[in-house]
Order: structure tokens, then sequence, then C-alpha cells
């Protein structure tokens, strides 16, 4: 229960402790760096937490990608896995998608990925099963990293400091009620 919580104080309960891992997940599907950021963020009636629980708002990348964000600790709708839910607009059409459940309690299920063309043609996508999940996929990535072998989609401690940069960017904004908020990254 959120009740019982010890994070119920924790400030920027989202943006920081939940979002940072969507910001991470987000460089990883934009191939560029993040330039700016506008958000707001609210603390919904009845919440549990002392600081704003729910925010969105808008990133914008050097490429001129756009994307938006909304997120709530707290919402009274279905819960969504952990890293969300995706959807991503293309050229040709729109990739949604959502991960595995993985967790204490929980099982490896609920990848959905689905491709829609720009005819409304909608195509499920089979997705390989993976040998490490979660913690031990961390462990095992970083277990391949010292025997020199590389994951293309692993983040260094270089590459998360981009993913700081970026929220402390959207903090800022929040915190300032949405003013546009550059994304300070030192090289």
């Amino acid at each position: 229960q959120i009740e019982d919580s010890p994070y119920t104080d924790v400030p920027d309960i989202l943006l920081v402790d939940m979002a940072i891992h969507h910001w991470d997940m987000l460089r990883v599907i934009v191939p560029a760096q993040p330039t700016e950021a506008i958000f707001w963020s609210r603390n919904p009636p009845g919440s549990p937490f002392q600081s704003d629980a729910a925010a969105t708002g808008m990133i914008r990348f050097e490429n001129g990608v756009v994307a938006t964000y909304s997120g709530n600790e707290v919402s009274r709708y279905p819960e969504t896995p952990w890293s969300g839910r995706w959807q991503v607009e293309c050229e040709r059409g729109l990739i949604t998608f959502q991960s595995r459940q993985g967790g204490p309690g929980r099982v490896l299920a609920g990848e959905e990925v689905s491709i829609t063309t720009l005819d409304g043609t909608e195509k499920a996508v089979i997705t390989e099963d993976i040998q490490h999940f979660g913690r031990a996929g961390t462990l095992n990535t970083f277990a391949l990293t010292l025997q020199g072998q590389t994951n293309s989609i692993a983040s260094t401690s270089h590459d998360n400091l981009g993913t700081i940069a970026l929220m402390e960017a959207v903090v800022s904004s929040a915190h300032e009620n949405g003013r546009l908020t550059a994304v300070k990254r030192e090289t």
C-alpha cells in the first residue's frame, strides 16, 4: 500500500524516483540528446505523497523530436507496467509497446509490441524471450562488460549523466510552473 510506503515524503516522487527510468528509456529510443523541457506537476486530491505525484510535459531533442509525457503515481485508472505504455509516431506508422511486468510478486508477462501502418493495418510483433530480466539483467550486463563484451542498449555511467541532466531540467521546469528549461549537459 502506498500509504504505508517509506517514500511518501520523497521530494518530486514521480519525476525523480519513477520517471528517471522513463528518461533513460526515452534517451535510448530517440537517437539525439534532449535540449529542453517544459513540465507541470501537481499532487492529486487524496494523494498520500507530500510532493507532486503527477506530471505532464514535453521534451525536445536536438534532432527536432518532441516527446510528450504524462505520469501519475496515484492514478485511479488501471495500473500500467513499471516502464509505462509507449506510443512512437513514425514517418510510416505507429509503434506501441509496454514491457514485461517483472518484479516482486509479478511474472515476466504482459509485454506487447505492435506496429500500425499509415493505412491502419495493425500487426503484433512477437518478441524474443530474454534470459535475464530486471536486476539479473543488470548484473548480467555488468558481468559481460567486465569480460569485454558489449550490450547495444546498456547505459554507461557517463551516459547516465545525460539522464540526470534531463531529470534536473524537468524538475526545474515543474517547480517554475512550466517554464521552458534547457537541459544542461556537461561533456
